[in-house]
């Protein structure tokens, strides 16, 4: 009960970093989600209900990306739709 929100907030952040859980952002704020599995995954949030289903993509081309961005290295992303 005593731990302020900065506490609480660096912390979801730095599981995020070692992939206990996923965050994402909603027009309500943010979304936390535990990860269930290692496999990186997309998603389709609906605004109306909340619920989150897994979509699936087409293989991203990195050489194309990276070859848009000289200098900067790509060390991570996020995909989702709403709806």
């Amino acid at each position: 009960p005593g731990a302020s929100h900065n506490t609480v907030y660096r912390n979801l952040e730095e599981f995020q970093d070692i992939g206990l859980v996923e965050l994402s952002s909603q027009s309500g704020g943010m979304v936390v989600k535990y990860r269930c599995d290692e496999s990186h995954h997309h998603h389709f949030i609906c605004q109306r209900c909340g619920r989150v289903q897994e979509i699936q993509l087409p293989t991203i081309d990195w050489d194309f990306l990276t070859q848009q961005l000289p200098g900067a290295e790509i060390t991570g992303h996020s995909f989702e739709l709403y709806g």
